[in-house]
């Protein structure tokens, strides 16, 4: 029968193969379908699987070198760069208002000084120098003389007298004197230099017109100082006229120097002087001398009592 040669034929075909080869056959199989599986997972399927979506799983490691210049670090926050608009309503320098420089020659040598080397929250070298003349607000000191006030006039003498051979000269020491007192000024305050000799002059108004109190800006200190340094003592002393000019601004004080024994202020001229003055004036007087002074009483003492001022005698040989 056909069925029973088959069968006979498979055993016979079975007992020609040994054993040992149909194992190593069979791990042989089992091991490439393990590698399969293998290479499928590394792709990201498994077997001949088409559809869905699968993720690589595992640890690895992304090399950013070569993007690191061009993507951000996810730890450091990023910053957005402002839009055009943005950027149009940013204030451009030139738009920003300018602070107004010291001038070349200024009167005030800590602005142009401080500002560079002293720290950022040290006081100015001007109210050092308040500090140590321990001024209070609105006050000036002029010769040891202390005053507060809006309007202040300066009436100096520049008679011949002033300019000696001794160094400092008279006329040295006033200037000296007269610019540390303006210094002391603020802008809010108002005043006028007045020299005089056989004639009174004062600063001119840089506007034009008559002469008038000037605003204690840092241009008008600077036009002061050039003032103060351009005057050349000469000639005699005439007090009267200065003086008379220097009441007629109606100034809250005036300080009063000169160092002329004669000629002197007669009593006429004194209560020329308090008529016109009313009082609104404090007038202050300082005289320069040389050696003590051994004046009990003179018209300058006079003139300081009448008109609520104060007197100093300054040696200028010492």
């Amino acid at each position: 029968m056909p069925g029973v040669r088959e069968t006979e034929t498979l055993k016979s075909f079975r007992g020609a193969i040994p054993s040992w080869l149909a194992s190593v056959v069979a791990h042989l199989l089992l091991f490439l379908l393990f590698a399969n599986v293998l290479k499928s997972c590394g792709n990201g399927s498994l077997g001949p699987v088409s559809h869905g979506e699968f993720r690589d799983v595992g640890i690895y490691v992304v090399d950013r070198s070569t993007d690191a210049e061009n993507d951000p670090s996810p730890d450091e926050p990023t910053v957005d760069e402002p839009s055009a608009e943005e950027t149009l309503k940013q204030p451009h320098p030139a738009d920003e208002p300018s602070v107004e420089q010291p001038p070349l020659i200024g009167p005030r040598s800590d602005a142009s000084s401080a500002p560079e080397t002293a720290g950022k929250n040290s006081p100015p070298k001007q109210e050092n120098q308040r500090a140590a003349r321990r001024l209070g607000p609105g006050e000036t000191e002029f010769f040891k003389i202390r005053d507060g006030g809006k309007r202040f006039v300066y009436v100096l003498d520049a008679s011949a007298s002033m300019l000696t051979e001794q160094r400092p000269a008279p006329i040295d020491i006033a200037r000296a004197e007269l610019k540390a007192s303006l210094r002391d000024l603020n802008p809010r305050q108002e005043f006028q230099v007045i020299f005089y000799n056989d004639r009174a002059m004062s600063m001119p108004d840089p506007r034009g017109g008559s002469t008038g109190l000037l605003r204690c800006s840092d241009m008008n200190l600077a036009r002061a100082h050039q003032f103060i340094d351009a005057v050349y003592p000469d000639v005699g002393t005439e007090h009267m006229q200065a003086l008379e000019l220097a009441i007629s601004l109606e100034a809250d004080v005036i300080f009063f120097l000169t160092d002329a024994g004669v000629p002197i202020l007669y009593a006429g001229d004194l209560d020329e002087i308090r008529r016109l003055n009313k009082r609104r004036a404090r007038i202050h007087c300082v005289e320069f001398g040389e050696g003590r002074n051994t004046s009990r009483e003179n018209f300058l003492m006079k003139l300081a009592r009448q008109n609520g001022g104060l007197y100093r005698y300054r040696d200028v040989t010492e």
